[in-house]
């Protein structure tokens, strides 16, 4: 995990999680953007590893960005309030590596980054609550279409 960056609007959080990855993690460089507009601005002089996004204000935005991210093999991590998980039920079909919530424990959000720039996915159980929830839906509505064409 040498180089992140963190997108966020809320600078506090921002300047935290990025002071918390340099010390917890050696060779660590990260660097920080309140938007992905500031991001884009900005001539990037390195493929970043993982990018930290919080996309919970204006995800409709954030999405073109998040998939040239993808495209480009970084690790995406979606790390947002865990009252706004609903709105990313979207990427649970792209490719993105995780999806974590701004209130986890610091142990734990430093476990799971650690997992996911090793490979691995992680989401967060209260976000897995919803993506199974809106799973299941989609595959109730498939089996009543199915189940309606079959009776006609």
């Amino acid at each position: 995990m040498n180089n992140i960056l963190v997108i966020d609007e809320q600078s506090n959080y921002r300047d935290g999680v990025k002071n918390l990855l340099e010390i917890s993690f050696s060779n660590c460089v990260v660097d920080t953007y309140s938007s992905v507009s500031e991001f884009e601005s900005t001539e990037l002089d390195i493929t970043p590893d993982i990018v930290i996004i919080d996309p919970s204000n204006s995800l409709n935005n954030y999405q073109p960005t998040i998939n040239k991210f993808i495209e480009w093999g970084v690790k995406v991590v979606l790390l947002t309030l865990e009252s706004e998980k609903e709105k990313h039920w979207q990427f649970v079909l792209k490719d993105v590596q995780g999806y974590l919530v701004k209130d986890m424990s610091t142990p734990e959000l430093l476990t799971n980054l650690k997992d996911i720039s090793n490979g691995n996915r992680r989401i967060h159980p209260t976000v897995a609550n919803v993506f199974l929830e809106r799973f299941q839906e989609s595959l109730q509505a498939n089996q009543r279409f199915l189940n309606e064409k079959h009776d006609m």
